[in-house]
């Protein structure tokens, strides 16, 4: 795939070990998914998306905006394409209250009133559910916790970050 290792070079990240192999992997998944796709923007994001992805797997840090310039597409459709994209492989973040700290800053409290309302949730809705669906509830789910954060954030009038941006860090796609 030589495509795939000059994307690589041109991102500067030829150094790191097994990036290529797994990328290749990450591409060959994603042709499959959408091999005949008529969509543009996730034509011309596959090669990226899949290096960013091996990145992920590896740990090694990407650069959005990097992938996002090669993609010829904005960031915003970059960042759209790579969500759709993991979502069809399944490879969904889930996103914790301490990664939203530490992605948004939120003032002092924001983060611990989020526990307690998430904490609050569960006790009330789950007393409402029967036990058998209260069991297998997964209330770890990023839906939940973006949830419980924008409600204390729009609370206490603090706009910490647009909707679109926590939606996009939570792999949630907009209604």
């Amino acid at each position: 795939m030589a495509h795939l290792t000059n994307l690589i070079s041109k991102l500067q990240l030829d150094g790191i070990p097994n990036l290529a192999a797994k990328a290749a992997q990450y591409f060959s998944q994603i042709d499959q998914r959408f091999s005949g796709s008529k969509i543009h923007s996730l034509n011309l994001a596959k090669l990226p998306v899949a290096i960013q992805l091996a990145c992920e797997n590896l740990s090694v840090e990407f650069n959005e905006a990097a992938g996002s310039a090669l993609s010829a597409l904005s960031l915003r459709e970059y960042k759209k394409c790579t969500r759709d994209i993991r979502v069809a492989l399944g490879l969904n973040k889930h996103i914790t209250l301490e990664e939203l700290d530490v992605r948004f800053g939120p003032p002092q409290g924001i983060i611990e009133y989020s526990r307690k309302l998430l904490d609050e949730f569960k006790q009330s809705f789950g007393a409402t559910m029967p036990l058998s669906v209260s069991k297998h509830m997964n209330w770890a789910d990023s839906a939940y916790i973006v949830g419980a954060f924008t409600l204390v954030c729009k609370r206490f009038k603090k706009r910490i970050a647009s909707k679109a941006d926590i939606l996009a860090i939570a792999s949630i796609k907009p209604k």
